[in-house]
């Protein structure tokens, strides 16, 4: 069996929650960091404290951690206010278990919303969201996604998941997968001590400055990768619409998908 590290950061309370009502996961493949307040040393998981961090340093912390001991084959990252409107945390765990060398999303609001599911079990994402994915240790090594990029967290905490997006969506679609029958809901989001935790700015700047990025470092613009926001410019929205109609067509064929025994 894959061993697989649940990461999850957030207020202290909703952790220890979360934690209570999973007795099935092994203490040692839960790492945590609360903003609020340290963790109950009752359980016997390992915790961070660490109130002035922001979204993307703290993701970071728990995932430096967790590689650390070399345990792992791939990481959870979830957000402490995580829901499942369908499917279960059992369920999704076993998922990336039986596929363990994949990107793993399962759909949320914003996907639907940005009409990014397809009437199938399983597809390619089009959008991704941070509030909760599974990604492979060689997924990491290979794209470089993680760490996530901390230079902006000043400007808003968005820009290094949309980073991080732009990255997967371009370079390594392939290897990512969409379960449309694991749906969430990010319940109480932007929960933090300090305002710093979840800086916000505006969309327009966030996307600005992630494409900015991601064609600095890898040479492609992004924007035609984007599902959701359509660039400005007659030839670049017309070709962004050419783009977004195949990518919904590709986007039905997926890697292949080992079911959990």
């Amino acid at each position: 069996m894959q061993n697989i590290a649940i990461l999850m950061q957030g207020l202290a309370e909703r952790i220890e929650a979360f934690v209570s009502a999973h007795p099935w996961l092994e203490p040692e493949d839960v790492f945590v960091l609360a903003y609020d307040r340290p963790v109950v040393e009752d359980l016997k998981i390992f915790k961070i404290h660490d109130p002035e961090c922001s979204w993307a340093a703290g993701r970071n912390s728990l995932f430096e951690a967790a590689r650390a001991t070399g345990r792992f084959h791939g990481y959870i990252f979830m957000d402490d206010d995580v829901a499942f409107d369908e499917g279960d945390m059992r369920g999704f765990v076993g998922l990336c278990r039986a596929n363990p060398d994949l990107f793993i999303t399962p759909v949320v609001e914003r996907t639907v919303i940005g009409r990014g599911v397809l009437d199938r079990e399983f597809q390619r994402p089009l959008i991704i969201d941070d509030q909760m994915y599974y990604l492979s240790a060689d997924l990491v090594q290979r794209s470089g996604v993680y760490p996530l990029v901390t230079d902006y967290d000043d400007i808003s905490w968005w820009i290094s998941g949309e980073i991080c997006q732009q990255i997967l969506l371009q370079h390594h679609w392939s290897e990512c997968l969409q379960a449309n029958r694991f749906r969430i809901a990010n319940l109480l989001h932007r929960a933090g001590s300090e305002e710093s935790n979840y800086t916000l700015s505006s969309l327009e700047t966030v996307l600005e400055i992630a494409h900015g990025r991601v064609l600095q470092e890898r040479g492609t613009p992004a924007f035609y990768s984007n599902f959701e926001r359509h660039p400005v410019g007659w030839f670049p929205r017309r070709y962004w619409r050419l783009t977004r109609a195949l990518r919904r067509l590709r986007a039905r064929f997926p890697a292949h998908v080992r079911q959990p025994s």
